[in-house]
């Protein structure tokens, strides 16, 4: 009868956090079978008190089949508001 008491309580340690996260993407053809595709992404926090975490990503993709891509790419993630 404990067992089914606690688990059925809630956690004494929830916490709530309301988040935003933004994203943009495009892609642009490069060639027939060779592309660049941008993205950019930023995250927002109510307990980071705004802005906390943006990402850069930028990939060349390579269409070697039909329904097959290989890519290679750079993603640059910055912190901000004291997020480490």
């Amino acid at each position: 009868m404990i067992v089914a008491a606690s688990a059925t309580a809630p956690a004494q340690a929830q916490q709530h956090d309301s988040q935003v996260w933004f994203q943009a993407n495009t892609n642009v053809p490069l060639a027939d079978h060779v592309r660049v595709t941008l993205e950019q992404i930023a995250r927002t926090s109510d307990r980071q008190e705004g802005l906390y975490q943006t990402e850069f990503g930028a990939l060349l993709g390579f269409r070697i089949l039909k329904g097959v891509e290989l890519g290679i790419g750079y993603r640059k993630v910055g912190a901000h508001n004291g997020n480490n």
